[in-house]
């Protein structure tokens, strides 16, 4: 991953979160991630939070998931920031350190009103790729 801004979040699983094999499912996954990718973008930036839709997500399943491996660690990664948009690279990892999912995304920074992408400015781009060690613990 980047030595760009990173996150952990630690997040419980709930047992509505097992399918019938007791498996977490796999829906389950985009959600975590998108719970840890938000927990990041509110650690980097001072602002409120920045409106968005992912333009992509990409998904690799590695190992089963289960209750047993609550609470997990989904840390998320900002690899690149363009004129308007971000590409973060995502884990998740059981509490065992088991890594169980990887994922992609770009996000498009959103502006509500007119409907259409917008620029990030420049304190978000900074704050975006601030290299992880300058943030606060």
């Amino acid at each position: 991953m980047s030595e760009h801004f990173s996150w952990t979040s630690t997040i419980p699983l709930r047992w509505r979160d097992l399918d019938a094999q007791q498996h977490v499912f796999h829906g389950v996954h985009v959600t975590l991630f998108d719970q840890a990718r938000g927990n990041m973008l509110a650690a980097a930036l001072t602002q409120p939070d920045p409106l968005y839709v992912i333009a992509r997500l990409d998904l690799e399943y590695l190992h089963e998931l289960t209750l047993d491996d609550s609470p997990v660690e989904v840390t998320s990664t900002v690899v690149n920031a363009g004129t308007t948009s971000i590409t973060t690279q995502e884990r998740i990892s059981s509490r065992h350190g088991h890594e169980i999912a990887y994922a992609t995304a770009v996000l498009v920074w959103w502006e509500k009103d007119t409907g259409a992408k917008r620029a990030l400015t420049d304190t978000e781009r900074t704050a975006l790729l601030a290299h992880a060690a300058d943030q606060p613990a």
